[in-house]
């Protein structure tokens, strides 16, 4: 069993990090009427690229590494994306 605390919210998504069975730096991502998807280790990229695919901008600063941390990833989507 997993418990996750919210740590990020917009209208946009939601962003939650893993803190039991241990506190990690996982993420999970809900956005408006979506299901609770993180990424696995496999296809992580691509899977990045689909869920903040209606955001080219962030997309690029993903590609180009200028944004690493997954969180920072869903605050840019929910503060910059339209």
């Amino acid at each position: 069993m997993e418990i996750l605390k919210r740590a990020y919210t917009s209208p946009k998504i939601d962003v939650y990090r893993m803190v039991f069975p241990q506190e990690s730096n996982t993420y999970h991502f809900q956005k408006p009427g979506g299901k609770l998807e993180s990424a696995s280790l496999i296809g992580v990229g691509k899977w990045l690229k689909n869920l903040f695919g209606d955001c080219p901008e962030l997309i690029n600063k993903i590609d180009s590494k200028q944004i690493k941390d997954e969180l920072e990833m869903g605050r840019y989507y929910g503060d910059s994306c339209k």
